[in-house]
């Protein structure tokens, strides 16, 4: 009698871990689908609705991902990867001064991070603002002369006539 009823307990355990294991499985379809998953369970963090953004983003959907930055950087306004994120989207549509000030923000909370830099010194150079631009280039190849983004700063130095100091 209890090894019966031990092994239909055991089946019956059995059965459940793998039904939740398959329903767990489906989160992990594709990306988007795995960080939706991520921020519901977790809405007032910053960083999986960043995550989401950046797959949907991915994907093709950029208004969903404008939302989903725009939710990250109001429960976290100094998060940059949020502010570097949403500022490109922004910089795709006529919203270039938002995203000059999204990314100004970024370099701010991150400033030794050679993407948002050079985001920003793109940014810059892309609105007629050379000097800025020349300025953040300059401290690019300062901290990091050795990286691509050092490389190209070099380069986009070479194309406004100004010479790294």
């Amino acid at each position: 009698m209890i090894r019966i009823s031990s092994f239909v307990a055991s089946t019956t355990l059995l059965l459940f871990l793998c039904t939740a294991t398959g329903m767990r499985s489906a989160v992990y379809i594709d990306e988007v689908t795995f960080w939706r998953d991520a921020a519901l369970k977790s809405p007032a963090k910053a960083r999986p609705l960043t995550m989401l953004g950046y797959q949907s983003q991915k994907a093709g959907d950029d208004e969903a991902a404008k939302r989903y930055f725009e939710r990250a950087v109001e429960l976290q306004p100094d998060y940059p990867e949020a502010l570097n994120d949403l500022a490109v989207i922004y910089g795709k549509s006529s919203k270039r001064d938002k995203a000059l000030e999204l990314l100004q923000r970024a370099v701010r909370s991150a400033p030794h991070s050679l993407t948002f830099r050079s985001n920003l010194a793109m940014m810059y150079y892309s609105n007629g603002m050379f000097d800025e631009s020349a300025h953040e280039y300059t401290i690019i190849i300062a901290s990091e002369p050795r990286s691509p983004e050092a490389a190209f700063a070099q380069q986009m130095l070479h194309e406004m006539g100004k010479a790294a100091l």
